[in-house]
């Protein structure tokens, strides 16, 4: 945990909301890597974005694989990582 109390976190803002699981993202191997190894310190925020609206739903316990050595990132799609983990709050 952060001096704050809160886990730093991985932002993910989707503008087309119709289009959310198609998406891809780069994921940096060291957020793997800490989300491998200290997982209650790793959260994926998702934020759907609908005109003037936003919903952002918290994802935690991501199940990454570990990453081939010498890999800057990985890229996904957003409903693989959504898959991943669990929904840990909606709002």
């Amino acid at each position: 945990m952060t001096k704050a109390g809160f886990a730093p976190y991985l932002n993910l803002e989707i503008s087309n909301a119709d289009k959310l699981d198609a998406a891809r993202q780069y994921i940096k191997t060291n957020e793997i890597l800490t989300a491998r190894n200290v997982p209650e310190q790793f959260i994926l925020a998702v934020v759907k974005v609908d005109g003037d609206e936003a919903h952002t739903t918290y994802y935690g316990n991501l199940k990454f694989k570990e990453p081939d050595h010498g890999m800057a990132y990985i890229t996904y799609n957003i409903g693989k990582l959504r898959d991943m983990g669990d929904v840990i709050y909606v709002g």
